[in-house]
């Protein structure tokens, strides 16, 4: 998977302690080196850290015949079953485990960040298997069994199929990444092009959205009860909020999505419907009226004046539009209709 970076311009996975620009990943390595040793196996992937579960699976897909993602609350006495059926032969854990009483020899230890590595095997990628654990409620966890086609099938599904420059999406969720719902949302990040902002292992809910404002996060996934427990009461948190960042939530979000739109529309030849469905605002309609009412104009006309600014060349003055490009929305924020829990 990780070769699909090369050459694209900057993006990162923003961990609660580090961070890894994606174009890095190429001839790198979070195994310490190691990752021949993996090749052909049945790799248990335990860790404490999203980060470093994130990096471990996108360098050993296409690797590792198969991967088994465990999820941070399966149990260790379930281990060993989840081990014997799914023929595991190696297991790759950022902490030490060499206590942990599983018959498995090659143990390799996986970072949440990367350091250089063996230039990439060049050939056919193996078609690994992806192996992941439900959060079944009593007993053993039951496991699924996918490939990367049928967990990106949704993403390639998506509409609008013209390049864009969309660099500027960064996610976030409350997901786990080690869980069916939290991986698409990486997929999503990684391979739609843009950024994710990973939450770190026992991170404070509070704290991981404090970084997801201060990244621009502009697409946040989460269930109501996500949202429910990350509020706690929507009086609140909006209080907290609008003390920590001087806005309030539906009047941050819109504004990081129009200042999405506002770059998709300078950068890219992309249609409106197509900006609407990445920055969130899911139609046309729903874009040109925040988009009109926010900066004054239409997103045609305002492609048009950009356009007609950058050709003049310096010595012209464009057309002056409110808070443009600063993710900060003035005015009377009672007119903000953007839902902050909308799914992006």
């Amino acid at each position: 998977m990780k070769t699909r970076f090369r050459g694209l311009p900057a993006r990162f996975l923003w961990g609660a302690t580090a961070s890894v620009c994606l174009g890095d990943l190429s001839g790198s390595t979070s195994l310490g080196g190691r990752r021949a040793e993996l090749a052909g196996k049945s790799v248990l992937v335990v860790t404490r850290d999203q980060l470093a579960a994130a990096l471990t699976l996108i360098e050993l897909d296409g690797i590792a015949r198969r991967l088994i993602v465990c999820t941070p609350d399966l149990s260790s006495e379930h281990l060993p079953a989840v081990v014997s059926k799914a023929d595991v032969d190696a297991i790759v854990s950022d902490r030490d485990r060499n206590g942990d009483g599983l018959a498995i020899p090659l143990r390799v230890l996986c970072h949440g960040t990367i350091s250089p590595g063996t230039p990439d095997i060049l050939g056919t990628p193996v078609p690994t298997e992806w192996v992941l654990l439900t959060s079944g409620t009593s007993g053993a966890a039951k496991m699924i069994v996918h490939n990367i086609a049928s967990l990106t099938a949704a993403i390639g599904r998506a509409p609008g199929n013209r390049p864009v420059n969309s660099n500027n999406i960064v996610w976030g969720t409350f997901y786990d990444i080690r869980r069916y719902g939290g991986l698409q949302i990486l997929f999503r990040a990684v391979l739609g092009r843009g950024s994710f902002v990973v939450a770190g292992a026992g991170e404070p809910i509070g704290e991981y959205l404090v970084r997801l404002g201060a990244h621009g996060a502009t697409h946040v996934s989460g269930t109501p009860s996500h949202w429910r427990r990350a509020l706690m009461s929507p009086r609140s948190f909006a209080r907290r909020f609008k003390a920590t960042t001087g806005t309030t939530p539906h009047a941050w979000l819109l504004g990081q999505r129009l200042a999405a739109a506002e770059a998709l529309l300078e950068e890219s030849d992309a249609p409106v419907e197509e900006i609407a469905r990445l920055v969130g605002f899911g139609t046309a309609a729903g874009l040109r009226e925040q988009f009109g009412r926010r900066r004054g104009v239409s997103p045609r006309a305002y492609r048009q004046t950009f356009r007609a600014g950058a050709r003049s060349g310096p010595g012209t003055t464009p057309v002056q539009l409110d808070q443009h490009r600063t993710g900060r929305v003035g005015g009377d924020q009672t007119l903000v209709e953007a839902e902050f829990g909308q799914p992006a």
